[in-house]
């Protein structure tokens, strides 16, 4: 007998009564305790959809490899650059 979605989330949910916590709190923890966590070697913002403009970061050396926006004088580039200096004392950025 085939089932609808519905009805097979039912039957999954009967199996695991217990609900999952996939919280990103919970999911970090998790991988923090089986040692996967591994520092990003690079971060990438991206602003728009389409993607309007973009920032590159290295966290280990703090520089910015790329900065780049298609709508100048918008505020765009400003507000990635507010983003990613969020928390740190120090970036670098060549221009």
């Amino acid at each position: 007998m085939r089932q609808t979605l519905e009805q097979w989330l039912d039957y999954i949910g009967g199996l695991h009564p217990i609900k999952w916590d996939l919280t990103l709190d919970r999911v970090a923890e998790v991988a923090r305790r089986l040692g996967v966590v591994q520092p990003a070697r690079r971060v990438i913002l991206v602003a728009g959809d389409p993607a309007q403009a973009y920032l590159a970061f290295d966290p280990e050396t703090l520089r910015i490899g790329g900065l780049y926006s298609n709508i100048t004088g918008s505020g765009v580039g400003k507000a990635l650059m507010d983003c990613i200096k969020v928390g740190r004392d120090y970036l670098w950025l060549n221009t």
